[in-house]
């Protein structure tokens, strides 16, 4: 730059400007040499602090080019919630992490138990409670916000986190729970990787600071993400390996196993709670009751309220922009619940939760239920869609369960089931489980020989 000053310095004197005239120049050129390096000061501060704040992605990673505008992130520190990894070298990259993950049976996946803790831990939760149990990929953790907000109770989630899902995994497990000190306080999370599709190892150096965003603003954001928990980078969903992982160490006697978009009758937690004090079905005495308590499930219209109560739910029902869940896709899948009966019997101004009435094991059942977390594991070798929960709840029937059917209580499925929002693979997975459905019933007459009932 000085060279290129004192080059012009001695052109414009080789023309005979004045000095003056050359010293106006000199000024000019000198003033906007200055503008220009504070320009790149500037430019180098705000990079810093865009790149403090995780607006610029690390080079190779795509998914943070697509998702992570306005995300804090720092390296890992100190954190009682997030589990903290066993083998680390100094620069904070870690060694064997995967490898020394238990796997599934099948060799498949890599499980990383309890990798978030609610606050106050297993202490907190009493045994004589009920855990909500669900599992999802990351683009459905939105759904826990409000399903917090109505259970306030424990909830235990196993989320499936393939390659750099992992990541967003983490980054919506953490900002979901500043949005609400109701799941910071009572959720459990879990992670499932495909050993075919682990994340890199520099995923867990990254853990966010105390800055969040809005928390509809994070909601918009992990619904955008493409692919649904059937259709996910094209690999198998594992959703009864991940139902097994979400119950298992849970210290609860009982768990409501729900899908994460179907959102339960507020303070359902504390009514079944009521029901089971008052009942001593906490009491040793009772612990072998072979019963499972059904909660109907609803669909209705996506643009509508849910309702809190029964009477606001047969309401809507009755005006259309409500019905029994499945109504279209497969009806027989929840028809033995008996919802007219359900709706018939009139609400009670002061309701208390009890079994309204008992109903037998039909083909295709696969009622949302709590039962006792004794109950049958889910099948493992179901993946993707179809016979998944109908499986489990053959083996309840023939292991001798009774199906009685909650008063009060029920859950709701914002929007109605349509042949459109099927992932276009769902009658070939269908048709490729009904395969292994046929060995599982089987397997269940050789596991209970002795039972007077079959899934037939």
């Amino acid at each position: 730059f000085f060279k290129l000053l004192s080059r012009g310095y001695r052109a414009m004197k080789r023309r005979n400007f004045s000095l003056r005239t050359i010293g106006r120049c000199t000024a000019i050129i000198v003033i906007l040499a200055l503008v220009i390096l504070l320009l790149q000061v500037y430019n180098v501060f705000l990079l810093y602090q865009m790149e403090r704040k995780g607006f610029v992605p690390d080079a190779g990673d795509q998914h943070r080019t697509l998702f992570n505008l306005h995300m804090p992130w720092i390296l890992w520190e100190n954190s009682n919630d997030f589990k903290n990894p066993k083998v680390q070298l100094k620069s904070g990259t870690q060694v064997g992490l995967f490898n020394a993950l238990p796997e599934d049976k099948s060799g498949t996946y890599k499980i990383r138990q309890f990798y978030v803790r609610p606050v106050n831990g297993k202490n907190r939760i009493s045994d004589r409670d009920v855990t909500l149990i669900t599992q999802c990929s990351p683009n459905n953790l939105h759904h826990l916000l409000e399903m917090a907000d109505r259970w306030q109770g424990p909830i235990s989630i196993a989320v499936f986190a393939p390659g750099h899902f992992a990541h967003l995994s983490h980054r919506y497990i953490y900002e979901l729970r500043a949005c609400s000190p109701t799941l910071k306080a009572n959720a459990s999370f879990h992670m499932v990787y495909p050993k075919a599709h682990l994340p890199p190892d520099s995923e867990f150096m990254y853990v966010p600071i105390s800055h969040h965003e809005p928390c509809q603003l994070v909601k918009q954001r992990s619904q955008i993400i493409p692919g649904i928990n059937y259709a996910l980078m094209e690999l198998p969903y594992p959703n009864n390996l991940l139902r097994n992982v979400a119950r298992k160490d849970i210290h609860s006697q009982f768990i409501f196993l729900v899908d994460i978009d179907t959102i339960p009758s507020r303070g359902l937690h504390s009514q079944f709670n009521s029901y089971a004090s008052t009942f001593r079905l906490y009491d040793s005495s009772n612990a072998l009751e072979a019963v499972v308590y059904v909660v109907p499930v609803f669909e209705m219209q996506v643009d509508k309220p849910i309702p809190d109560t029964k009477r606001e739910l047969v309401e809507a029902v009755r005006s259309g922009i409500a019905r029994q869940f499945y109504m279209t896709r497969c009806f027989k899948c929840h028809s033995p619940t008996d919802y007219n009966k359900w709706m018939s019997v009139h609400p009670a101004h002061n309701p208390s939760l009890q079994p309204l009435y008992t109903v037998e094991w039909r083909e295709a059942y696969e009622p949302f239920y709590i039962g006792r977390k004794s109950v049958p594991d889910y099948d493992e070798r179901f993946r993707q869609y179809g016979f998944n929960r109908i499986s489990q709840v053959c083996e309840l029937n023939m292991a001798g369960y009774r199906f009685a059917i909650l008063d009060h209580a029920f859950l709701v499925h914002k929007g109605f089931k349509v042949k459109e929002e099927f992932h276009a693979a769902k009658d070939a997975e269908n048709a490729r489980n009904r395969g292994i459905y046929q060995t599982f019933k089987a397997d269940m007459k050789l596991k209970y020989p002795n039972s007077k009932r079959s899934c037939d």
